[in-house]
C-alpha cells in the first residue's frame, strides 16, 4: 500500500515507468515491457479530487487490474 500523487491513474503509470528507468538495470528495456510489469503488478490505482475547501472528495478515476489492464495497456503504449 502506498500513495502516488498523480492527477489520474493515467499519470501515476506513466510517472511509475519513468522511475523503472532511473535504475540502471532498467535503462536499455524496451517502454512497453516496463509499461506491461508496472500494469501487471500493481492492483488497484485510485484518484481521489476535492469537491469544495471542506474536504470533500470523491474518486475521480481507477484503475482495477483485473478490469482495466488491457485498456491502459493499450492507451498508453508506444
Amino acid at each position: 500500500l502506498t500513495t502516488v500523487h498523480e492527477s489520474t491513474p493515467e499519470d501515476a503509470v506513466l510517472g511509475l515507468v519513468q522511475r523503472c528507468y532511473m535504475n540502471p538495470e532498467c535503462q536499455n528495456l524496451p517502454y512497453n515491457i516496463i509499461l506491461r510489469r508496472v500494469l501487471s503488478n500493481v492492483d488497484v490505482i485510485m484518484s481521489i479530487k476535492y469537491i469544495d475547501e471542506e474536504d470533500n472528495r470523491f474518486a475521480s478515476g481507477i484503475y482495477y487490474r483485473d478490469i482495466h489492464f488491457q485498456e491502459y495497456f493499450e492507451k498508453l503504449k508506444e
